[in-house]
């Protein structure tokens, strides 16, 4: 026990020491925000952090003071004062020491349990639709200046991982179903604005809003969101080094 206690009480050390080092070389306060010097808005994901933005920050800057969009990349001369007020990225601290030496720095926090859940339930959805569409979509006609999510750190990562996962068990799915001749099933179905629940066959292209008995017979059981066979359990992801 006491062996174990000092093998501890060394890491500790040895990261604290580490840290520190990597602080002093890599880091600096930021300092008060004086209504004239630039906001960077430290976005952390899954965080309600686009509420803010939007509401607030965006709102209390005028167009002509806001950086340009840089979730994906910086866009402005850090070798220079910049003419902009607000930047806004999912960069981490370390984006202050390229800054202007008067920038200010705003951030919020949430659980880290709920934020982790959080960002796999966003991930799979993102995959989960990108697994329908091509390859290289061409930009929006109606923003084509909207950068895709999937371009933008952490879901630069976890998107095409959970798209490669999905595809690779869909098919996997697929070839089970057509082996066991439970293609032409039924499934339960919540609408997401309304709440309404009705049934749809993928096979037929038919949806009903009741079912009689031969065709619940052949209804497919609910799914666990964190746990089915369509995508990484939320367990696997957590055990996950990409996680």
């Amino acid at each position: 026990g006491g062996v174990g206690r000092a093998d501890a009480d060394l890491d500790h050390r040895a990261c604290a020491h580490h840290l520190d080092s990597f602080l002093t070389a890599h880091s600096r306060e930021a300092i008060p925000y004086s209504g004239d010097n630039m906001v960077y808005f430290l976005h952390i994901p899954r965080t309600a952090g686009r509420t803010l933005q939007n509401c607030f920050l965006k709102r209390g800057t005028p167009p002509a003071k806001r950086c340009p969009k840089a979730y994906d990349h910086l866009r402005i001369d850090v070798n220079n004062v910049p003419d902009c007020q607000l930047l806004s990225s999912h960069d981490d601290f370390s984006v202050v020491s390229m800054l202007h030496t008067d920038v200010s720095v705003l951030s919020h926090f949430r659980d880290p349990v709920d934020r982790f859940i959080s960002a796999y339930e966003f991930a799979v959805e993102v995959a989960a639709m990108a697994s329908t569409r091509p390859d290289n979509l061409p930009p929006s006609p109606v923003n084509p200046d909207m950068q895709k999510i999937d371009n933008i750190w952490p879901w630069s990562y976890l998107v095409p991982f959970f798209k490669e996962d999905i595809l690779a068990r869909r098919m996997r799915l697929m070839k089970e179903l057509d082996m066991q001749g439970a293609r032409d099933a039924w499934i339960e179905v919540v609408h997401p604005f309304d709440g309404d629940k009705y049934y749809f066959n993928m096979a037929k292209q038919e949806s009903k809003w009741s079912l009689s008995a031969e065709e619940r017979a052949s209804l497919l059981p609910g799914l666990d969101p964190y746990n089915n066979p369509l995508v990484l359990s939320l367990e696997a992801f957590a055990r996950h080094p990409i996680a």
